[in-house]
């Protein structure tokens, strides 16, 4: 799903029975959103409820109660492979594979997991979904990180998202 903050734009998912689930950063600005289904979709949401320190938002959306992914709070395990999705540059909603890396890099963002996968803006808030379609992760950031060639992206683990909805 696509989530338009105006001047931000990122992804969500539909979690069932609680709404959309997002990447804080991406509507921390508050206000009302449009949300884009993958049919083109539209519909406006607030802002439920919001964790900024783990980077986390929850929107209202009206049929989150019957459809979406469900949520796997069991830890990540290095090298699981997931699928990411997101809306790269506005584009249509976009997967990728990608695989678990490790917990706590950079510092100070130890809730965060790396993970080995190309991520682009307006994937932030996008689904990191196990094989069988349950959510592992939310994207959050794109971290760069002394010692690494490259910048990878950071998923918020479900652990995380599971102890902040309980």
């Amino acid at each position: 799903m696509l989530v338009d903050a105006g001047r931000y734009q990122g992804a969500g998912v539909i979690l069932r029975g609680r709404g959309v689930l997002t990447a804080f950063h991406v509507v921390g600005n508050g206000g009302e959103f449009t949300l884009t289904e993958t049919d083109g979709t539209r519909t406006t949401s607030a802002i439920v409820r919001a964790w900024p320190d783990k980077d986390l938002a929850l929107l209202a959306f009206p049929r989150s109660a019957s459809e979406g992914t469900t949520l796997d709070c069991s830890p990540l395990i290095p090298a699981e492979e997931v699928m990411i999705f997101g809306h790269p540059i506005k584009i249509t909603w976009v997967g990728r594979l990608g695989r678990i890396a490790r917990r706590g890099s950079p510092p100070g963002m130890d809730d965060f997991w790396l993970i080995y996968a190309m991520a682009l803006p307006g994937d932030s808030g996008g689904p990191a979904l196990s094989r069988d379609g349950r959510l592992r992760g939310i994207m959050s950031r794109i971290a760069s990180h002394r010692g690494l060639p490259v910048s990878l992206p950071l998923i918020i683990p479900a652990a995380t998202i599971c102890e902040a909805l309980a």
